[in-house]
């Protein structure tokens, strides 16, 4: 295998025997097996006898499920990853799977997406798997949205061991799709943008998405100067999605539009803002969020976990902007919403001042924690 495998925050390598007092933790927890149907572990001995079957699939498959490494802590958190199936499941047999389970203090991190996404990534980069599939039963509601956050759909049910389960799958041509979603095209504009690309080896459209999606999230030092992306090595909504923007203007493709949405910002789409969410006693704060449409469909390529699954339910409005407009035109704006949801909302007994400074300390911890 070809390990480790580092996300944002996370750490996915293969398991150990020294994990076994992690892996006890985990599955000794009541609330792992509440849509499990098995008990909890009781002795590090059962913790061992897992790690050795799962070593035991790396040996006899090449692949397995991986530990999970929390980056700022150093702690194991979980195990994530593939799994060989060579036993029948739904008249399937000798297919992928993916998989995950966290230590509940993780969960609502977004920790199952954020490895899910790099597991798909490997089945179909580095495995070249044509379909991945998933299983989970009917009421994980929770699991059921990771999956299809992944891009997986459901394709239909089936009864396993007297219980009902949701089989799901996504092709490898489905992957790619949501993955990028954009018409390539070549870069040979002599334009000030399209030259920022070509001065660092970047020659096409889809090379661009991906070079800016994988820079981390962080403030620009000059939004008004797109190319401080580079200098910065950083970006935020605004600067990632209308320097795309421009450089597919400078190609001429104009049905690429640079939006911006109002979304209710809270602990469900963007977990990192819980902690003060809370202490300010408001369930969200309505944001400023960029991304872009092609078509009918959204992208957004923020993090290189971003899907805009995270947020289309929690959209109040949204407008097409220029990216000129990413810098004072956007902060007017999101102002204005701000007091004009103040206005409507009387029993929060915040000022809009008060509001965008918790609004800043949203973004801050938004910041520290990718």
């Amino acid at each position: 295998m070809n390990l480790p495998i580092e996300t944002e925050r996370l750490i996915l390598r293969e398991l150990l025997p020294t994990d076994d007092e992690g892996m006890l933790a985990l599955n000794s927890d009541p609330l792992v097996h509440k849509y499990l149907g098995t008990a909890p572990f009781t002795t590090i001995d059962q913790s061992r006898a897992i790690i050795d079957m799962i070593r035991g699939q790396y040996r006899d498959f090449g692949i397995g499920r991986w530990a999970v490494i929390e980056k700022s802590s150093g702690d194991f958190i979980g195990w994530t990853g593939l799994k060989f199936m060579n036993t029948e499941r739904n008249g399937h047999i000798n297919f992928i799977d993916v998989g995950y389970r966290f230590i509940p203090k993780y969960w609502g991190k977004g920790y199952a997406t954020e490895t899910a996404q790099a597991s798909l990534e490997y089945a179909f980069t580095t495995m070249q798997q044509d379909t991945v599939y998933a299983m989970t039963t009917l009421d994980n509601h929770a699991s059921r949205h990771v999956l299809e956050k992944c891009g997986l759909h459901v394709v239909e049910t089936f009864d396993y061991e007297g219980e009902t389960l949701y089989w799901l799958s996504i092709t490898k041509d489905e992957w790619l799709k949501q993955r990028i979603g954009l018409p390539d095209f070549a870069i040979t504009s002599q334009e000030r943008i399209s030259q920022a690309f070509l001065d660092r080896n970047i020659f096409t459209f889809h090379q661009a998405i991906d070079v800016v999606r994988n820079l981390p999230y962080g403030r620009n030092s000059n939004k008004a100067d797109l190319t401080s992306l580079f200098r910065d090595q950083c970006g935020t909504c605004s600067t990632k999605h209308a320097i795309l923007k421009k450089l597919a203007d400078e190609h001429h493709v104009h049905n690429l539009k640079l939006i911006m949405g109002i979304l209710r910002m809270n602990a469900r789409n963007t977990p990192e803002i819980a902690n003060t969410l809370q202490a300010s006693q408001l369930e969200y704060v309505p944001e400023a969020h960029c991304y872009l449409r092609y078509q009918d469909s959204r992208y957004d390529y923020t993090k290189k976990s971003s899907v805009p699954a995270d947020f289309e339910g929690d959209l109040m409005e949204e407008i097409e902007i220029q990216p000129e407009q990413i810098t004072d035109f956007k902060v007017e704006y999101h102002k204005k919403v701000i007091a004009d949801w103040l206005a409507a909302h009387p029993a929060i007994k915040y000022s809009p001042e008060e509001l965008w400074a918790i609004r800043e300390k949203c973004i801050g911890d938004l910041a520290a924690q990718l």
